[in-house]
């Protein structure tokens, strides 16, 4: 593919329902330093006023009936341009005017695959996510780091280089963590992940406490143990031990400062 004439990157927005946060996001999303873009909205039948609030930003508006992360994901890519693609869900807000161009300037390197950011915690979220995340970021720490084992890609706010995803779109065979499974694919031939704490972005889920401990136990497997063992039967304890494996090896994975 070419791409003269042609925005560098795609930001590949999917939502419902979901106009309070877009009130916020694309305003922000129109601010960016970084200009040399086009946005694609992917929305599965709102009906809440956020596809009149579209109608005022410059966005193409894709209409999906049958949903799915990677069948969203991959229906706006296919309409879209640009040389690197930014996947965003409809609940995130980028901080501020510099959260695109810290996602791409990171391409400098030909073997990095995806970049995503890092969150910060919005007002509203409940308990267990006030009680975990600050953990989690706080394990990743303020440093940009490289990952070549740690199969994460945290989608909510990242960007994959277009012609890798042409080699391999994400898997809709998968149903949650399709990210995940991207960043293993490409991890295994070689290529890297990288951790941007320079790109912040608002996240968090204001969700029932058990509907969210069910997400991180999903997620969990899936960068744990491998999406494609989910029907491997290992005792609680092995599991345990793997994921451990997985998160220690992660933290010994060096940060790379600039």
């Amino acid at each position: 593919m070419t791409y003269s004439n042609k925005p560098l990157v795609s930001i590949i927005i999917i939502t419902k329902n979901q106009k309070h946060f877009l009130e916020k996001s694309l305003p922000m999303i129109f601010n960016q330093t970084l200009r040399d873009f086009e946005v694609i909205m992917v929305d599965n039948g709102s009906k809440d006023g956020a596809l009149e609030l579209m109608g005022k930003f410059p966005v193409k508006v894709i209409h999906l009936k049958k949903f799915g992360y990677a069948l969203a994901h991959n229906t706006g890519i296919r309409a879209s341009s640009g040389r690197y693609l930014v996947r965003l869900s409809g609940d995130v807000t980028p901080v501020n005017e510099h959260w695109l161009a810290n996602l791409i300037k990171n391409f400098d390197d030909s073997s990095v695959a995806g970049v995503y950011s890092r969150w910060v915690l919005p007002e509203k979220v409940n308990l267990l996510e006030k009680t975990m995340m600050p953990i989690y970021w706080k394990l990743l720490g303020s440093k940009r780091r490289i990952h070549s084992r740690f199969h994460i890609l945290a989608g909510q706010s990242a960007v994959v280089r277009r012609d890798l995803w042409e080699r391999y779109p994400y898997n809709e065979s998968v149903p949650i963590c399709e990210d995940y499974d991207w960043a293993r694919h490409f991890q295994g031939l070689g290529y890297k992940i990288v951790y941007e704490p320079e790109s912040l972005v608002y996240h968090g889920h204001d969700e029932p406490i058990k509907k969210g401990l069910k997400r991180y136990y999903d997620e969990t497997k899936a960068v744990g143990w491998d999406i494609h063992l989910k029907d491997t039967f290992l005792k609680l304890k092995e599991r345990t031990k793997k994921v451990k494996e997985i998160i220690f090896e992660n933290l010994n994975e060096n940060p790379l400062v600039r």
